[in-house]
Parts: C-alpha cells; sequence; structure tokens
C-alpha cells in the first residue's frame, strides 16, 4: 500500500501540499518475492525495497520515527521518539 500511494504522488501530488511519511523501517520487504525466499531462490535483503527513492520521486519527506500518538483536537502526532508534528488537514480540498 505505501509504494502504490507514494507512486500515485509521483504522478500526481498536487503542487500545494507537503507529504512527510512516518515509518518504523527505512525499507519494507517485497511479499511478491516470499515464497522464492522461502524456496531458497533468493537471499533475504533481495527482498527489500527500499523507501527513499519512492519517497524522493513522490516529493516526500521520509522520517524513520513511527507514530506513537495522534492528537485530533490539537491537529499534532508523536513519534516514537518524542518529537511533534502538526498535522495540516483542508478537509474541504480533500472532499470534492
Amino acid at each position: 500500500m505505501t509504494l502504490a500511494v507514494l507512486r500515485l504522488l509521483a504522478s500526481q501530488r498536487p503542487k500545494a501540499i507537503d507529504v512527510t511519511l512516518f515509518t518504523d523501517a527505512p525499507a519494507l520487504y517485497y511479499s511478491g518475492m516470499l515464497p522464492g525466499w522461502v524456496a531458497g531462490h533468493y537471499p533475504l535483503n533481495a527482498l527489500k525495497i527500499s523507501l527513499a527513492g519512492p519517497a524522493k520521486r513522490a516529493g516526500a519527506a521520509l522520517i524513520v520515527d513511527p507514530v506513537s500518538a495522534l492528537d485530533a483536537n490539537a491537529s499534532t502526532l508523536t513519534t516514537v521518539s518524542g518529537k511533534k508534528q502538526s498535522l495540516i488537514c483542508f478537509r474541504s480540498q480533500l472532499e470534492a
């Protein structure tokens, strides 16, 4: 899902928004290659897909620090390391 969203943003991201991806790891494992790894056809590192390239193409900032809390009333999120990030959402534009 993450890669699909980044791919979509790379082709259609509105210029007026900033996108930040918070994640617990800098790479994902491609599940489509899992049977080949189990069968011994691929080493485990061959299944890894770095998020840095797709995030850059999407114009998204990549933060390897997962979100631990969301505060909808204050429009903020807090990461595991304790950093707070403001959330800005223009609901009328998203619903249009």
